[in-house]
């Protein structure tokens, strides 16, 4: 098994250096040869000039596999004229219409033989499968030498390798893609375009599913389940009619196959579960009949994620995903903001909002050991239900702390909390005539004593002749010592702050509880809410008296995901 997975590391690290590269290549049939032969695949190449209508074949190059057949055909070296696959012997299709059926027992039924997702349906207005389709456009596509070529090719390859003469692998891989794209059907049927984060699979159970994308000409299954600052790129797009984001990044999960030293039958389990869906509990099944996996060759599911995600060890220990990978933080100054936070400390910056100096705290309850993974294994698809909105309430998290804390913001460099103030003295000659009262006043001396002998009282904080406690060495304004009205010196106060609180992660749901408290020229706000799937929530328990200007701070939150564009809105 060790072995296996070296293998697949250095594949993964040989595609990387190939795509870093492709740029630099020019599309020959020795390298697709060479590329397909990585994956260890078997290739032919056909020399003979023979003439097919009106187009004239060099060459022809045979891709082959236990249940793959491709043949792409070149009209010289570089020039590609046409793509043809066979998977399992399977005939193309057109594209089906229904292929679900919900029962008034909340049960759906999806038939297979209608998958409108499937790799061999015809394209719209084309001869050829989407398989073919994308492979074609792969190799033809001018703007980038093999596209997702690479990747596409080792699709195939591995499901391959995992199909037995007893276990269509395509098949069974295809059904789940269908259940995962049913889902998301199912919670998007008869939504309007005004709910736009539902089409969007920002809102709904697992997002949005996308078997084989023929927009980006990728094969497999995917899920967009997040974008940053979404209602902001939301408008923008409106008002540009483009895809494009104004900032922030979409977020996608694509799933990979991978060795495991057990078989988890996705399937069956698809089918022994309930789902929840809509505030709705449904059962699943197959018109076709579920076949369980067999065979000694293991293979589980990964999900790949498109950008890093920090989330907390704590969080992914308790929704048993102990197997991922991580990367490292690459922003300087996130990288140690969370190496603070996850040792205990807080994080302090000092920062100018309206001309006011700012003293702004952010504060872990737990120290949480955020990390940002890159991938993590999956045993069930269920587990797809409670991962994703864990990572949207990560991902807005992440966000608030990324507007908060970053160079634009930054009046001064980190500095540690003090949690309380040193005592500091420091004399002056000349006091003034309100603290030389109180000073006869609080230590009963005659009204006749002259200044210099009450400026000959600093000798008791010289010495150690009067009492038995030393003195701090420190200097103390008298003047501020004597205008306190209580015997011992306070705890130094801040005039303005905004203390920044993760007060708890809700491992039942995923939820992160949250206050922001704060005071500045004595003008105070508070409020304490929540990240629940990927949306700011007032806490339930807030002060009636200022619900008003805290739900304008949610909604402010909620649209911009900057906590200081959100508190300058109610300040």
């Amino acid at each position: 098994m060790a072995s296996t997975s070296n293998f697949n590391n250095e594949l993964d690290k040989s595609l990387n250096v190939l795509y870093d590269q492709s740029s630099n290549f020019k599309l020959s049939v020795d390298l697709i040869q060479r590329l397909a032969q990585q994956f260890k695949l078997e290739t032919f190449v056909e020399d003979n000039k023979f003439q097919l209508g009106s187009l004239t074949k060099t060459k022809k190059l045979t891709i082959a596999a236990s249940s793959i057949l491709l043949d792409i055909d070149f009209e010289n070296d570089d020039t590609i004229t046409d793509v043809s696959i066979s998977i399992n012997g399977n005939e193309k299709r057109d594209i089906p219409n229904e292929h679900y059926l919900k029962k008034l027992d909340n049960r759906i039924i999806i038939n297979q033989e209608h998958n409108p997702v499937s790799l061999i349906n015809k394209v719209e207005n084309s001869s050829k499968s989407i398989v073919e389709n994308v492979i074609f456009k792969n190799l033809t596509d001018t703007s980038k030498v093999l596209g997702h070529l690479p990747r596409n090719l080792k699709y195939l390859s591995t499901i391959d390798k995992y199909t037995s003469d007893t276990q269509d692998l395509f098949f069974y891989i295809e059904s789940i893609g269908l259940f995962l794209y049913t889902i998301w059907k199912c919670e998007s049927e008869d939504v309007s375009e005004e709910n736009w984060q539902v089409l969007n699979g920002f809102t709904n159970s697992i997002g949005k599913v996308e078997v084989n994308n023929l927009v980006e000409n990728e094969l497999g299954i995917f899920i967009n389940f997040w974008q940053d600052f979404r209602y902001i790129n939301h408008e923008y797009k409106l008002m540009k009619s483009t895809e494009e984001l104004l900032m922030g990044n979409n977020y996608r999960i694509t799933f990979e196959i991978v060795p495991s030293q057990y078989q988890n039958d996705y399937q069956q389990e698809i089918i022994d579960q309930e789902w929840k869906l809509n505030d709705n509990t449904y059962k699943f099944e197959f018109t076709k009949a579920v076949k369980p996996l067999e065979g000694d060759k293991y293979w589980s599911f990964v999900l790949n994620l498109n950008h890093p995600i920090l989330i907390p060890t704590l969080v992914l220990e308790f929704l048993e995903q102990t197997d991922y990978k991580q990367t490292q933080i690459q922003d300087p100054l996130f990288r140690e903001l969370f190496e603070k936070l996850n040792n205990e400390e807080e994080y302090t910056q000092d920062m100018n909002i309206e001309s006011n100096i700012v003293d702004i705290t952010l504060i872990h309850d737990y120290p949480y050991n955020f990390i940002p993974i890159t991938q993590v294994k999956i045993n069930r698809l269920i587990e797809l239900t409670s991962l994703i909105p864990v990572l949207r309430n990560f991902i807005v998290l992440t966000n608030l702390y990324s507007t908060l804390f970053n160079e634009k913001n930054k009046s001064y460099t980190y500095k540690r909390r003090r949690r309380s103030s040193r005592l500091s003295i420091s004399y002056d000659k000349n006091l003034s005539e309100e603290t030389k009262e109180k000073l006869k006043e609080s230590l009963k001396l005659p009204k006749d004593v002259t200044d210099e002998e009450i400026l000959g009282l600093n000798a008791i904080s010289e010495t150690a002749n009067y009492s038995t406690i030393q003195p701090t060495k420190d200097e103390i304004d008298l003047d501020s010592f004597m205008n306190n009205d209580n015997e011992l010196p306070k705890v130094e106060t801040r005039d303005n702050y905004i203390d920044f609180k993760l007060n708890e992660v809700d491992l039942s749901n995923g939820d992160i509880k949250l206050s922001f408290n704060s005071s500045i020229l004595t003008k105070q706000f508070n409020v304490s809410f929540k990240i629940s799937n990927g949306e700011f929530i007032l806490d339930s328990n807030s002060d009636d008296m200022e619900l008003d200007i805290q739900l304008k701070f949610i909604k402010a939150l909620n649209y911009t995901e900057d906590i200081l564009i959100a508190f300058k809105a109610v300040y």
